[in-house]
């Protein structure tokens, strides 16, 4: 009788343990149902736990630098859009100094080229000054600050262009991080594409600017061997601004190529982590079911096992 009582026991301590273990494989799966995921606690599977952290970890990274190739995309429209108003007003200079040059234009015809060379300065400082989110992109570094300033004097001639950014010899440049350990510029600085200008005398300054302040002078004194020697220092100075305008137009076609690649490599981290971490819905679903059948009949097995048991059965 006593070891019938010990079997009674037995079987049924058992029975209630395989429910147990019935029941904790039916709730995994079920919360593998309801998350997708197949890594639901990080302890079943320490290494591919630590493998989708570590993905996650890089597509965060490879995001951030998307979202830093598309604002500075954005500022480098603004730059080549920038640079071709730029080589406009050179070439309407260019066109104004030819005429200039001309033997047979009178002082009167010459002092109307120059009020019209003098506005091109005008324009080209604002240009200097453009903005893109409050930040002026000529400055280098220095940001907030207008690149340029233009002086006049009391008839309206300009008499001064100053460049007030950071000076192309100091630490001007910007840059964004496009991949790991890679950082490009993004910017140059007024004084590298548009030089400055002081009236003097004698006149002084770099680039465009003193080329167009000398060539107002030459108008205003009707010196036509000032005016043609200005065609030749233009031809220069569109030639820089035309280098600076491909140099980032390359570098926006390195953001292009850098970006699809940087896609290639979203789609194979989100795969890899997809296989770690995704659970096949279907094989989910069908286990699932199973487990809740397999469960329901050893709880009905267990019950029936119980009918009748007493107290005393277990003393």
């Amino acid at each position: 009788m006593t070891i019938m009582r010990t079997t009674t026991l037995g079987s049924t301590t058992t029975m209630l343990n395989y429910i147990k273990a019935g029941e904790s494989r039916y709730n995994k799966l079920a919360e593998q149902a309801a998350s997708g995921s197949k890594l639901t606690e990080p302890s079943e599977n320490p290494t591919g736990a630590k493998t989708v952290l570590n993905i996650n970890t890089k597509l965060d990274q490879l995001a951030s630098y998307s979202q830093n190739m598309a604002l500075a995309q954005n500022e480098l429209d603004v730059l080549d859009n920038t640079f071709t108003s730029i080589t406009d007003s050179i070439q309407f200079a260019n066109d104004l100094a030819t005429q200039g040059a001309n033997g047979t234009y009178t002082q009167t015809d010459l002092n109307n080229i120059k009020t019209q060379i003098d506005q091109i300065m005008d324009n080209l400082a604002d240009l200097g000054n453009t903005q893109f989110n409050g930040n002026y992109l000529f400055s280098g570094t220095s940001t907030s600050t207008p690149a340029y300033s233009v002086t006049t004097d009391a008839l309206g001639n300009i008499t001064n262009v100053s460049y007030n950014g950071t000076p192309s010899t100091d630490e001007y440049q910007r840059s964004v991080q496009i991949s790991d350990g890679v950082n490009v510029g993004i910017n140059t600085t007024g004084d590298q594409l548009l030089g400055s200008y002081d009236a003097g005398p004698p006149a002084t300054g770099s680039g465009l600017f003193l080329t167009l302040g000398n060539l107002s002078t030459a108008l205003a004194s009707g010196d036509r061997a000032g005016i043609s020697s200005s065609l030749g220092s233009l031809s220069t100075d569109l030639d820089t601004v035309l280098a600076s305008q491909a140099k980032f137009a390359s570098v926006s076609q390195r953001f292009e190529m850098t970006e699809s690649s940087n896609a290639t490599m979203v789609t194979q981290l989100k795969g890899a982590r997809s296989d770690l971490q995704d659970a096949d819905l279907s094989e989910v679903l069908t286990s699932l079911t199973a487990q809740q059948t397999a469960l329901e009949a050893t709880m009905s097995v267990t019950a029936q096992m119980m009918k009748g048991t007493s107290l005393l059965d277990y003393l």
